[in-house]
């Protein structure tokens, strides 16, 4: 199960998290919907959000989390 895996995330300095898509299930890829709902007890001190989907992307400047972009530097 992928959101057993989010919780190794918890009081990171940096977690880079796939997304490909906005909300739904899917057993492979995280939604953004999962991300949200754990958001509280992530306590990550940043959180760049990364291979997205065409429906993530639709929904990039929604959220309010980091998207990452080519040729980002962090």
């Amino acid at each position: 199960m992928v959101l057993a895996g989010i919780t190794h995330a918890r009081g990171v300095d940096l977690f880079i998290c796939e997304c490909t898509f906005f909300d739904g299930e899917d057993p492979s890829h995280m939604t953004y919907q999962q991300i949200r709902d754990k958001l509280p007890h992530l306590e990550s001190k940043k959180i760049v959000l990364t291979h997205m989907g065409r429906e993530m992307l639709a929904h990039r400047n929604d959220i309010p989390l980091e998207t990452a972009k080519d040729g980002m530097v962090v």
